[in-house]
């Protein structure tokens, strides 16, 4: 009969076959979570680019013919999308649609407010650590009821906890009586993009140290939601 030592080390050498027949067909560098060495295709100027280019075509209602059945196929196994787009969760802005993008090309990540808490800021962490993504957009936009309650200063359930995330950064316009209701939301708006930006950065040393070498960029964005039309905002 097999000492115990002997049947732990078999145990243990038949564990090691085994993941490496059900892996045999994973990226390895997937399988271990190790950041990819390949980066995402397009310079982060590129990845720019290529949204707005998207925009101009959404706006013309011209989108470009895609092939999901190829999009697919070519993503199955693995994704190097060009650009991380933080943005509000608000029915009215799809950003696979306002940037006329094909399945693979832009990593999505949706709450009310574009809010930066640990949940999203990690969420862009891996799609730039892992997935070689270069560029970082945080798309806020018009009418937006997150910034609006927070305005308002609604405490309600969890919507207390969004509120939390986004009245330190418009707390000036808040206490502001020179701007009509309608001023204060744009303002507040736009300033809630500025702070949810100082956030990340401020709370992630992987994207701060990637943003200062210029490996990485970032963007803000301002869509309105009566025009369809986008405009990029000051990072300060």
């Amino acid at each position: 009969m097999l000492s115990k030592k002997y049947r732990n080390l078999i145990f243990t050498f038949f564990i090691i076959f085994s993941l490496g027949i059900c892996t045999n067909s994973l990226p390895s560098k997937i399988f271990a979570g190790e950041p990819h060495a390949e980066l995402a295709k397009f310079s982060p100027e590129e990845a720019l680019e290529r949204l707005l280019e998207g925009h101009k075509r959404f706006l013309a209602c011209e989108p470009a013919i895609k092939d999901f059945k190829k999009a697919i196929a070519n993503t199955a196994q693995i994704q190097h999308p060009n650009a991380v787009i933080v943005t509000c969760s608000d029915s009215r802005v799809p950003p696979e649609i306002l940037f006329d993008s094909n399945i693979g090309e832009i990593f999505v990540i949706r709450v009310a407010g574009n809010i930066m808490d640990p949940y999203t800021i990690g969420s862009v962490e891996y799609a730039v650590q892992h997935l070689g993504t270069r560029l970082i957009v945080i798309l806020g936009h018009a009418k937006c009821g997150a910034v609006n309650s927070a305005l308002c200063k609604l405490r309600e359930g969890n919507i207390t906890y969004l509120m939390n995330k986004i009245e330190p950064g418009i707390k000036e316009i808040i206490k502001d009586s020179t701007m009509s209701e309608g001023e204060k939301l744009t303002s507040a708006i736009k300033k809630n993009i500025k702070y949810q930006i100082s956030q990340m950065l401020g709370y992630s040393q992987v994207i701060q140290e990637k943003f200062k070498s210029g490996e990485l960029k970032i963007a803000g964005m301002y869509y309105d939601v009566g025009t369809g039309n986008l405009s990029m905002e000051p990072l300060q």
